[in-house]
């Protein structure tokens, strides 16, 4: 019974997921030192909210737009603790529930 459901189950999400439209992007803020709270910013085409973040290091909002502006996704990286490079997620969708990953990526130093 476990298998049929699990079956069931794997099926239905895969069906999910194929209508769902994805896109990708990065936001690098290069060189940090280890221990820096680094920061970024990013313009979205319309709001959308924030379903995931892959780390509790990783902070992130949506700033509604001041008359004609755009929504901006701003970002937030603390580094402590970590070495070389840093690559974490923020998974966003839109209304539709389309879905745009960023993907954020530093390198540390000591």
């Amino acid at each position: 019974m476990n298998k049929i459901f699990f079956c069931f189950f794997l099926a239905f999400s895969l069906s999910v997921l194929a209508e769902v439209d994805k896109k990708t992007t990065s936001l690098d803020l290069g060189d940090v030192s280890e221990g820096e709270i680094a920061h970024s910013s990013l313009n979205l085409d319309e709001e959308m909210k924030i379903i995931f973040i892959s780390c509790d290091c990783l902070k992130a909002e949506i700033r509604t737009p001041e008359d004609e502006g755009p929504f901006v996704l701003r970002i937030q990286l603390d580094t402590s603790g970590y070495q070389d490079r840093i690559r974490q997620t923020v998974l966003l969708a839109d209304r539709n529930n389309n879905l745009l990953e960023v993907l954020v990526q530093a390198n540390t130093r000591p």
